[in-house]
């Protein structure tokens, strides 16, 4: 019953100008805090505070459209994936880029293993290969050229080394590389419409699956609070979304068909609940995973949804135990399933937005923040073709006295 659903108060994250093909949270991290990195073609991927959305820095470097973006689970590094040929590997806390990853085609996956400070990481892309890069075996930033599929072990020491798995086996690009909770697996989603689980220590394999559409979306939803949680590896491909266990690779769990072209899905094993977004309109809907009744519908784009994801944030809502779901559209905003600012309104929410990362970047905010902010208002304001008007979201403030309404570290008005 749509009754069963939370109210989702809509929050947008402005600040992309072209779609946002990709969105990846972080695990929690201290204080219950956690991060959101945004892909997107206007080559400038964005990491955000996970609970409020507000925008922490850019990493400026690719020279393209960046299809895919990841943290590691203590977001202490960032991975991205471009058409501008390369891989890249960032340091959070400054916005340092650390690695540049040559290919010879387009590169539009990335994976980190499950753990943090991870020291190596896999690519994939329109070359159809599956790499392996080892970011130990590097002098620090640097460009490093594919290797063939034995590891490079000749080259300089400025150069990472990488090695190739399974060469000559996937079909088409691959669009989506996921490191399962088992390090030694991997699993990729092709444009051959295969779902494959790879054995690291093989370099093989392990079993194929054929899905029955173009694949949209592959990720794997585990839960924050579980850190050895398997998770679901949750697969949007043509009409329907296919459930794998995370631990068993190959074991369906479960394949929901729908009306409509499902451009990305994320599932949430403790409540049961599925999202899906649509390749053919701009509706996200919320499904009941276990009897596949359509709980409720979200209008959050005018744009097709291409990425959901979605955090287990048990600490802003405990009894509830809701996930928090982010949505990201062929549009100029990644939105927490909130409707596109078309519309003018100001609006009001309670929030914690207190929690930001402060300095985490050097090309992020100042973090120069004092007190505790009571109510969290977003403005949106109309735009056009031509124009795009972006506010930052104010904060109303309270210091025992008064309020105080800030922006950018100035103060609006004080309301005593």
């Amino acid at each position: 019953m749509a009754s069963d659903i939370p109210k989702v108060v809509p929050l947008t994250c402005h600040g992309h100008s072209r779609p946002v093909p990709h969105i990846n949270f972080s695990s929690t991290v201290e204080d219950d805090q956690y991060y959101l990195i945004s892909a997107c073609k206007d080559n400038n991927p964005m990491l955000r505070d996970g609970i409020t959305g507000d925008w922490i820095g850019t990493f400026l470097g690719h020279k393209g459209a960046v299809w895919q973006a990841r943290l590691s689970t203590d977001a202490n590094l960032a991975a991205t994936a471009a058409a501008d040929f390369s891989a890249k590997i960032w340091d959070t806390h400054t916005g340092e880029c650390k690695h540049t990853l040559q290919h010879s085609h387009i590169c539009r996956a990335v994976a980190f293993p499950i753990q943090p400070s991870p020291q190596v990481v896999a690519t994939g892309g329109f070359e159809k290969k599956l790499r392996i890069f080892d970011l130990t075996r590097s002098g620090g930033s640097n460009s490093s050229s594919p290797t063939s599929a034995t590891p490079n072990n000749d080259a300089s020491p400025s150069a990472v080394t990488s090695y190739e798995i399974g060469p000559g086996v996937h079909g088409g690009t691959i669009k989506s590389i996921v490191w399962n909770q088992d390090y030694n697996i991997l699993t990729t989603a092709a444009e051959d419409r295969k779902i494959r689980w790879w054995d690291l220590r093989s370099r093989h394999p392990v079993v194929e699956y054929a899905v029955e559409g173009t694949i949209g979306s592959c990720e794997l939803n585990s839960l924050a609070v579980r850190p050895n949680d398997a998770g679901i590896l949750t697969v949007a491909a043509g009409r329907s979304v296919y459930l794998f266990d995370g631990l068993s690779p190959g074991r369906l769990l479960k394949k929901i068909d729908f009306r409509y072209e499902v451009a990305s899905a994320a599932v949430n094993n403790e409540t049961s609940r599925l999202v899906t977004g649509s390749a053919e309109d701009t509706w996200a809907r919320v499904y009941d995973v276990r009897t596949e009744e359509e709980l409720g519908t979200f209008h959050p784009h005018f744009n097709p949804t291409l990425s959901i994801a979605v955090h287990f944030d048990v600490a802003n809502n405990p009894p509830q135990r809701f996930k928090k779901a982010i949505t990201a559209r062929s549009g100029l905003s990644v939105s927490r399933l909130t409707a596109n600012c078309m519309v003018q309104e100001a609006r009001m929410e309670r929030s914690s937005c207190g929690r930001l990362a402060g300095s985490r970047m050097a090309s992020g905010g100042d973090g120069t923040k004092s007190g505790r902010p009571s109510t969290h208002i977003l403005i949106c304001t109309k735009t056009t073709n031509n124009t795009k008007a972006i506010l930052p979201s104010a904060e109303l403030w309270w210091h025992g006295s008064a309020y105080t309404l800030r922006s950018c570290g100035c103060t609006l008005l004080t309301l005593r």
